[in-house]
């Protein structure tokens, strides 16, 4: 049987005109970019939905942050 760790996550992005909520499923094997659902949030983000991605950034270390809302 295949060993599949993996971690729930979910979070709150603070900005100044609201908050964005996220949430999803990291898998520790993947190794590349991961991806978690918007799920909504306050303010400006109430109604919000779309994806969150992190993928290690280029020179030095840090992650870029991919956020993509949808109408």
């Amino acid at each position: 049987m295949a060993n599949h760790r993996s971690i729930m996550c979910d979070g709150t992005l603070t900005r100044g005109s609201g908050n964005l909520e996220v949430a999803g499923t990291y898998f520790f094997e993947g190794g590349g970019p991961f991806q978690l659902a918007v799920t909504g949030g306050t303010g400006r983000y109430r109604d919000a939905a779309g994806t969150f991605t992190v993928r290690a950034g280029g020179e030095g270390p840090g992650e870029l942050l991919i956020i993509r809302l949808v109408d």
